[in-house]
């Protein structure tokens, strides 16, 4: 019998879930809809990126007019603007992250066969084994990713994203330069087992086939007017801080910076493109202000109509690279951002001038067909790796992959062809010095020719300890606690023969925290915690390597 101790502790576990977390429990056992297909961009940011560019290929074609195209959408006022211009499209839905507690984004998410996305799920998902996850990403990196990055693999900023690239069927790559960034700054090779298109990105299909007139009419409806009369100065910069979730509010600064361009040369206007992180930190009143182009703007359209783009470390540089105009690189915090961050590329092999003083970020724009004289061959050299396989079809190239199971393109998996293990540490912590000591040296002797190891950690470890551990290895850290229903919590306080009978729950969450990975040996390494080590196939519990 299960004692009232346990069960009070089941039931506050469960209580500790969000609302979405428990419906998508319930709903995770519902029939997959066949004919549905669920889009998110930037956590609901709105119709933009690769998700977009898919979802208008999927509108031209007859073959999709019997499937239900469901848009995740976080902005309130955005959602009804779209339900508006969406209202001669049937198959065509908006749902809100928030509204009813989340019940309808978890019931489409749990039930959806087709959900394409470009940045992380929540904790609870977990890729069922008749769904179809296209994860896209939103960019050619030009800063420091992953395990490339200071934190490397210890911080959620890395996990999240790894968890969420292994619940995915495909995930596009553009080019050899990200596809590398996939194997090595976030280590999928040997442990991602979906596949690569590398056909390029869907979302350059934006900017080259942009109707102008149309790109104008959205973002006046969305409160941004431009002077026709005028050229166009886009200015985009990237976000500052020490992780996406506490980025810097720099809206301020880039006023004054337009302020300055434009007064300086009349003939242009600017527009400010906050990072999508940053515009969420903005006031009511700066949203308000038509000063500021809004995330459900998409960049790609966007820039079809831009004369010149000034930004730093972002990778919008890449997209605008299709358009052979003028890009500038305003870069006054270079060394400090070098040094906490990361950036992929030198001044020498960027398409356009690095600037540090605002001054001659003027005088640049008054000499710019200079300036595209002077970086016409770097230019042309960065564009032909980065851009080429986009050729304005990109989107159905991934839907013929995807939908039709045509191999007649770049489509491959990321084997390493070693032995895979995984490797529970559970919660690290200095003062128990022997156990770390035991992990360290243990993990630090693994054959890295013959073994693919990862080791997984809770988090609040303290990262000196995993600080120690060989860079071969891939740390990561658990995203989320244990997810499951009332009854599956109850069960998980039960003993280990009752853990083994109803090992369902634990399959799940096994699957939430590694989706589509397989392990040959599982180690764990927590003494006595055998509660993870079921939620996979094959255990071996050992107390050292």
């Amino acid at each position: 019998m299960i004692s009232n101790r346990a069960v009070l502790k089941a039931r506050r576990l469960y209580k500790k879930q969000s609302s979405v977390d428990k419906f998508y429990a319930k709903y995770r056992s519902f029939p997959i809809i066949e004919n549905m297909i669920l889009y998110e961009s930037f956590l609901g940011q709105g119709l933009v990126c690769n998700p977009y560019a898919l979802f208008k290929e999927f509108m031209r074609s007859k073959n999709f007019n019997d499937y239900k195209h469901v848009w995740v959408i976080s902005d309130s006022e955005e959602l009804k603007r779209l339900e508006v211009e969406y209202k001669n499209y049937p198959s065509v839905s908006f749902i809100s992250r928030t509204d009813g507690e989340g019940e309808q984004f978890a019931y489409h998410m749990a039930t959806a066969k087709f959900l394409i996305k470009n940045s992380t799920f929540p904790h609870c998902f977990s890729c069922r084994p008749a769904q179809i996850v296209v994860h896209t990403w939103h960019s050619i990196t030009a800063k420091k990713l992953g395990f490339d990055t200071a934190d490397g693999g210890l911080s959620a900023d890395t996990g999240s994203p790894l968890r969420t690239f292994l619940q995915s069927s495909y995930i596009i790559s553009p080019n050899d330069f990200m596809t590398d960034v996939y194997k090595n700054a976030y280590k999928l090779e040997g442990i991602y087992n979906g596949e690569i298109i590398q056909e390029g990105y869907p979302r350059t299909d934006l900017i080259l086939n942009a109707d102008c007139s149309d790109v104008l009419e959205r973002m006046k409806t969305r409160g941004i007017s431009v002077n026709r009369g005028k050229k166009i100065i886009l200015y985009a910069p990237t976000w500052r801080g020490v992780t996406v979730g506490n980025t810097i509010n720099d809206a301020e600064d880039y006023l004054k910076i337009s302020d300055v361009l434009q007064k300086y040369d009349k003939d242009y206007q600017v527009l400010i493109k906050p990072h999508q992180h940053v515009y969420k930190r903005l006031s009511a009143e700066q949203k308000k202000s038509g000063k500021y182009v809004p995330p459900y703007i998409d960049a790609n359209e966007l820039l079809s109509i831009v004369d010149i783009l000034i930004t730093d470390y972002s990778s919008i540089y890449f997209d605008f690279l299709h358009t052979e105009r003028p890009i500038l690189f305003y870069v006054p915090d270079l060394d400090k951002y070098n040094a906490e961050r990361g950036v992929c590329f030198t001044a020498n092999e960027l398409p356009g001038p690095s600037i540090q003083n605002l001054d001659n970020l003027c005088s640049m724009i008054s000499n710019i067909e200079q300036v595209r004289e002077d970086y016409s061959q770097v230019y042309a050299q960065i564009k032909a790796w980065a851009c080429k396989h986009d050729d304005g079809n990109v989107s159905r190239k991934v839907i013929d992959v995807v939908f039709y199971g045509n191999r007649d393109y770049n489509v491959f998996k990321l084997n390493n062809n070693k032995i895979k293990l995984l490797v529970y540490v559970g919660m690290l912590k200095n003062n128990d010095t022997a156990y770390a000591d035991m992990l360290v040296e243990q993990v630090n002797k693994i054959d890295y020719t013959k073994f693919d190891a990862t080791i997984y950690f809770l988090y609040g470890s303290d990262l000196d300890v995993l600080c120690r551990i060989a860079n071969n290895a891939r740390t990561f850290v658990q995203i989320g606690e244990f997810k499951s229903s009332l009854v599956g919590h109850t069960k998980a306080q039960r003993g280990l023969n009752y853990r083994l009978i109803e090992s369902k729950h634990f399959e799940a969450e096994g699957a939430r925290c590694f989706g589509l990975a397989r392990f040959d040996y599982v180690f764990d390494l927590t003494r006595g915690d055998t509660a993870f080590s079921l939620a996979l196939p094959y255990v071996v519990n050992h107390p050292c390597l």
